[in-house]
């Protein structure tokens, strides 16, 4: 008897996505189940549209809008199928990416209801579902709180990247039965070669990715100590890489050619080139997806990164690192890695503070490129942990 393939249903997951470390995750997801299952067949749901400028084989999309989801929610309990609804009556199981860290009420609250949602409708259905490993939490309110726990509830297998969403969980929660820890998905991304201009032989390059969010972070986020300047930080550090004569790539990792989004990492990578005006610095700027980043992050001496997988995507390559982390998701995964001590903490430090440390990584970066050596493998076996459960 010929095993028919598996059809999946994939949350929080988007190759389109302007930010590519959702790309990430969903592109080594696929890739990953695709080892066990190599016909498994996709379908992302989105809540927004993107246009589906990258595709990929057996793998489609549907489009929720914000009265659809309420609609079909509701439906569930009644166990009706209609409408698009009808296109997952085959399907096998639900696998949430919760876009790496959304499962929180630290941004906009709307997007907890919709995940949370999405979890109870696909549950009530009778479909097996799964949080593949992502960051939980915070939650700072009780609607929050009440979310999580009744989405969590409906999880059939709870994968956590870092200890502390592990602790968070277990702590209000419960849920250890179901629960478990592993290692981010980035890990795994294969970087794929593109042609550039910007690296050349005998040179040496410093990549810095700079964060659009933290740049206008005042305008909606309290992410960094209320005194801290990631500008003056910013300035320091070219200035520094600068006169050691390294050029330096300056990376945009969540970012649009397209159209204007918030926060947008080309927008201030473009700033900071242009404040210094120095033939040394080159800025990425072409619409790469998530892999072909990967493989331009690879090709740097160090690294100092503001978005975590610009960051996971220098350690997975062995390139030596130091992050700039505005969320307790990067303590997790980099203590886990096993270099908590490349994470400077604009939420604890001073950006002089911060600056000195990544400059002391930049000193030791020989030995942090050691410890990735050394451990890597060992992450990329705990992301594919995920397997288990399918």
């Amino acid at each position: 008897m010929i095993k028919r393939a598996k059809y999946i249903i994939l949350v929080g997951a988007n190759f389109n996505s302007y930010n590519r470390g959702v790309g990430a995750l969903s592109y080594a997801t696929i890739d990953l189940v695709r080892e066990k299952y190599p016909k498994a067949q996709f379908t992302i749901l989105k809540l927004h549209h993107v246009i589906q400028n990258r595709k990929l084989e057996n793998c489609d999309a549907v489009y929720f809008s914000k009265v659809e989801l309420i609609f079909y929610f509701l439906l569930s309990f009644l166990k009706i199928k209609i409408g698009k609804i009808q296109k997952f009556i085959v399907y096998d199981l639900v696998i949430d990416l919760g876009e790496g860290d959304s499962f929180t009420d630290m941004y906009e609250i709307k997007r907890i209801i919709a995940l949370t949602m999405l979890k109870v409708m696909f549950k009530n259905w009778g479909l097996k579902v799964l949080m593949f490993p992502q960051t939980i939490g915070p939650f700072r309110t009780l609607i929050g709180k009440i979310l999580a726990k009744w989405g969590l509830e409906k999880v059939d297998k709870i994968y956590v990247r870092g200890q502390y969403s592990y602790n968070l969980v277990k702590n209000l929660f419960g849920y250890e039965n179901k629960m478990e820890l592993a290692s981010d998905m980035g890990f795994l991304l294969k970087p794929q070669i593109v042609q550039t201009e910007i690296f050349t032989s005998g040179q040496k390059y410093i990549g810095i990715n700079i964060s659009g969010l933290l740049l206008d972070s005042k305008e909606r986020f309290s992410l960094l100590q209320k005194e801290f300047d990631y500008e003056k930080l910013i300035d320091n550090l070219i200035t520094f890489f600068l006169k050691k004569n390294f050029n330096l790539v300056l990376v945009s990792h969540t970012y649009a050619l397209d159209r204007k989004i918030p926060f947008d990492d080309l927008r201030a990578c473009k700033y900071f080139a242009q404040k210094f005006n120095n033939k040394r610095i080159f800025l990425i700027k072409d619409d790469y997806n998530s892999r072909e980043l990967k493989y331009l992050i690879s090709k740097c001496e160090f690294f100092v990164g503001s978005r975590m997988h610009a960051c996971i995507a220098a350690a997975s390559t062995f390139v030596p690192l130091s992050s700039i982390a505005y969320s307790h998701k990067f303590l997790g995964v980099f203590a886990q890695l096993g270099i908590l001590q490349t994470v400077a903490n604009p939420k604890e430090m001073t950006e002089e503070e911060c600056f000195t440390l990544i400059k002391n990584n930049f000193k030791d970066r020989a030995r942090i490129k050691q410890i990735l050596h050394k451990n890597i493998t060992r992450e990329q076996k705990q992301a594919q942990k995920v397997l288990a459960s399918l």
